[in-house]
């Protein structure tokens, strides 16, 4: 087996049961009827969920939904190299395909007509983002005038 999926999402309730819908195989019995179902094992999930008192964070709560904090941890270390459990990643994510893409714009006048049209887009924008745009990130340390 690879590597364990790890996936951290706020503390909507909607994202835990979408996650428990779309992550999981039957369990096969031979039997006649819809089967019972059991979670991916390699799945990581935790939540990150914040209280807020006067329209600020009071207080951040991280809870480890599936999988054990350990687990959790070394995939955290695996993708970020270090840090806690958080949603600054995905939340970077769809910034970028949000501003980049009209039809993901909250409150926009443009329609995707199809799935397959938000497919081609999605797909598109990413490509753009990963092989075409120039990221700051990927400076070589050392150079002069910023040179990539």
């Amino acid at each position: 087996m690879g590597s364990p999926i790890y996936i951290s999402s706020d503390g909507l309730a909607a994202y835990l049961t979408a996650i428990r819908l779309v992550f999981r195989e039957p369990i096969p019995t031979g039997k006649k009827g819809r089967p019972r179902f059991q979670a991916w094992p390699r799945l990581l999930f935790a939540q990150v969920i914040k209280q807020y008192s006067k329209r600020r964070v009071g207080e951040v709560f991280r809870r480890v939904v599936q999988g054990t904090p350990e687990e959790i941890q070394k995939a955290i270390q695996g993708s970020q190299g270090k840090g806690v459990i958080n949603t600054s990643f995905i939340e970077r994510l769809n910034a970028t395909f949000r501003s980049r893409l009209a039809v993901l714009i909250r409150k926009g006048r443009t329609l995707a007509r199809t799935t397959e049209t938000l497919h081609y887009g999605m797909y598109l924008v990413g490509t753009i983002y990963n092989f075409c745009t120039c990221h700051d990130s990927l400076r070589i340390p050392g150079l002069t005038g910023g040179h990539k």
